[in-house]
């Protein structure tokens, strides 16, 4: 299992970066297919901070996946 949350939107404000950056030490990003750019700007502004984090792209939206298959993304 892993923590979740939803981003809500393209764009992470700096404060709240800062403020899950204590509490992981990687981060992965998985933002709709036509959003990579965005998540990719995210993981960046995480990797600023020292943290380690990375992108996941795929055709779908991570709803449309089950629970298995996320997990085999995540790896």
């Amino acid at each position: 299992m892993c923590d979740a949350m939803p981003a809500l939107g393209t764009y992470v404000p700096v404060h709240k970066i800062m403020a899950l950056a204590p509490l992981y030490e990687f981060i992965i990003v998985w933002l709709d297919r036509d959003k990579l750019r965005e998540a990719r700007h995210i993981a960046e502004n995480f990797q600023w901070l020292g943290l380690s984090a990375r992108t996941v792209f795929t055709e779908e939206d991570p709803k449309a996946y089950t629970d298995e298959q996320i997990m085999e993304y995540l790896k």
